[in-house]
């Protein structure tokens, strides 16, 4: 909001700066002086780790419970220089369909074309490069306090591509412009004219993305394809409202669904935008059959000491667990029967100290369903002996 816009080379740098953290909370040194020459390394790794965060973000996703801050519409992402290609009738001139079109309608079709790449992680930038990564793994574990780092299964995202007509998709990770693909059927339904010659008309829209600097051209195993630019992109502040996906045809014209599709959740974005700030210094670890035991047991003492403030477990948490000053416990669903439900929700007020326990039913789930609208059953029901 202060800068207005943010471009690649700053938005990293300004996320850092505004997180307002603590060169300790940040090394995992910490008698390590900031002003050292390691202390400028280590500021350098996590700028580059919340880089690929910041990326990673960017993709597409099913975030009904997390939504990225462009679908609580308090961020845009613009593309530089595309109302001026718009806008100029002469480098439309060799490609009809766009040629015939408004600049209104070239700035929504492209608009549409472009976000696709870009929610799809089909962008040249350095920190979705498979090498770079495993550089930027090692480094971020030797030099940055551990809670912000990756975990050891973590599988980082890589750029994806999409490939250009008329060739076979032999390559991971990459999608088509063919003419069975998502955004075939796209500009068949925005721009009919497009259709006709679909592969020649792709082929002189990618040539016009590329020599505006939108897009970039590459090469794999005798395979062309091609990316966002990242130095195209621009960062801006939302306006509130969601910003829309019409590559994804709508089943739908009912005005309710309408008016629902422009609304952000407002629960996350209220979160984002006040109460997120009160979580900064709030860590969270997983408790699972698949952590280590050692780990475990230091995360257990970690709890129980308040210096680890949250724990996600599985029901490795139901038995054998002691954790004295427990005072809440959220369950992501409801358990399978009440001697569950009785483990779980034990877990919080050992002492005899008052506890809350919430439980989350789920809309799709039945067995929640159920038991939302009878809870004795669940809350009080008879637990069946062994």
């Amino acid at each position: 909001e202060k800068a207005g816009e943010l471009r690649y080379d700053e938005i990293a740098r300004e996320v850092v700066e505004n997180l307002g953290l603590d060169f300790k909370d940040i090394s995992a040194n910490k008698e390590l002086l900031p002003e050292s020459s390691l202390g400028a390394e280590v500021l350098k790794v996590f700028t580059d780790l919340v880089e690929y965060r910041i990326y990673e973000d960017l993709r597409r996703g099913w975030r009904v419970v997390q939504p990225n801050l462009e679908q609580c519409g308090l961020l845009t992402v613009d593309y530089l220089g595309l109302d001026e290609l718009c806008a100029d009738e002469e480098a439309w001139r060799e490609l009809k369909p766009f040629a015939d079109a408004s600049p209104e309608k070239r700035l929504e079709v492209l608009k549409a074309f472009l976000d696709q790449f870009r929610r799809q992680l089909a962008i040249h930038a350095s920190c979705l490069q498979e090498t770079n990564q495993a550089l930027l793994k090692k480094r971020v574990q030797e030099r940055v306090d551990a809670r912000w780092g990756f975990e050891e299964q973590e599988r980082l995202r890589q750029a994806s591509r999409f490939i250009l007509p008329g060739q076979e998709n032999k390559l991971n990770n990459s999608f088509s412009l063919s003419g069975r693909s998502l955004l075939h059927r796209y500009l068949k339904r925005v721009l009919p004219p497009f259709e006709a010659e679909y592969e020649e008309n792709m082929e002189k829209l990618v040539d016009i993305l590329c020599a505006r600097g939108l897009l970039r051209r590459d090469s794999e195993r005798g395979v062309s394809f091609v990316q966002l630019e990242s130095a195209a992109l621009v960062w801006k502040k939302g306006d509130g409202t969601p910003v829309g996906e019409p590559i994804y045809q709508r089943r739908s014209e009912d005005p309710i669904y309408l008016r629902a599709e422009k609304e952000a959740n407002r629960y996350f974005r209220e979160f984002y935008m006040c109460s997120s700030a009160l979580l900064r210094e709030v860590e969270g670890r997983e408790h699972t059959a698949q952590i280590d035991y050692e780990r475990r047991e230091e995360r257990e003492r970690r709890f129980r000491d308040g210096e680890l403030k949250c724990l996600f477990c599985s029901p490795t948490m139901e038995l054998g667990i002691d954790i004295a000053d427990l005072q809440l416990v959220h369950m992501r669903n409801v358990p399978p029967t009440p001697a569950n439900y009785a483990q779980r929700s034990g877990r919080a007020g050992r002492k005899g100290d008052p506890a809350l326990v919430l439980a989350y039913c789920l809309a799709g789930s039945g067995h929640d369903q159920y038991f939302f609208r009878h809870r004795r059953e669940m809350v009080s029901g008879a637990v069946q002996p062994p």
